[in-house]
């Protein structure tokens, strides 16, 4: 089965990959795989990976700074989920580019894409065109179509609905078109310290476990 969890940002936070700490990971196998956001900072953090790797389920970790490609590019490629992947250990795999997956018979189309920066523009620009691009080339390859859109930040359309401080962030306003479009079953996305539904379609998630499944979309308690 598939599952997404919200942003892991730092050592603290992830306890919540922990089977010790979240009881909902208990009785998992490597058959199992959870999604979830991180940043580069923790990735290259001695000792995580094959902390993660000791785990008992799969773990996909998602760009969440879009720096991870610098930490990441000397590891292994894996084609197992579509598109490129890098596995740096037996069951543990980093997404770091923009791009459709196909996990479990799951179509995710995913992007890697971040906030705008103020304080590194031009670089941070660079990597963003790079990731909208790729995103919108997988978009249409597949038929303008996907079961889940996973994104770290929200579509300005739905952030504006309870963050209206950061619903008009550049980046944010790219996903616009594809709201409008409305071709995928779910969108989830998290940056916010909060579960929200929106909607019904649209998803903020921190401290839930979703099931990625279009015929068993569920939160587990």
């Amino acid at each position: 089965m598939v599952y997404i969890l919200g942003d892991v940002r730092n050592r603290n936070y992830s306890m919540i990959l922990s089977e010790r700490f979240n009881l909902r990971l208990c009785g998992m196998t490597k058959k199992d795989i959870i999604l979830f956001y991180a940043p580069s900072t923790l990735v290259s953090e001695d000792g995580f990976i094959e902390w993660l790797n000791e785990r008992p389920y799969t773990s996909i970790i998602l760009d969440g700074d879009e720096k991870l490609m610098d930490v990441v590019k000397e590891y292994p490629v894996s084609k197992r989920f579509g598109s490129r992947a890098f596995q740096p250990a037996d069951s543990v795999y980093c997404i770091a580019e923009s791009g459709m997956y196909t996990v479990e018979h799951q179509k995710l189309l995913i992007c890697c894409l971040d906030w705008a920066d103020r304080k590194c523009r031009d670089k941070y620009n660079e990597w963003s065109l790079v990731h909208m691009r790729r995103f919108a080339a997988a978009y249409k390859r597949h038929g303008c179509k996907a079961d889940f859109i996973i994104t770290r930040i929200p579509p300005h359309l739905i952030a504006r609905k309870y963050d209206k401080h950061r619903a008009f962030d550049y980046n944010a306003l790219y996903f616009d078109r594809y709201v409008r479009e409305d071709n995928f079953f779910r969108w989830i996305f998290s940056d916010y310290k909060k579960d929200i539904s929106i909607e019904e379609k649209y998803y903020c998630i921190f401290r839930h476990l979703l099931v990625l499944d279009k015929d068993d979309f569920r939160r587990i308690l």
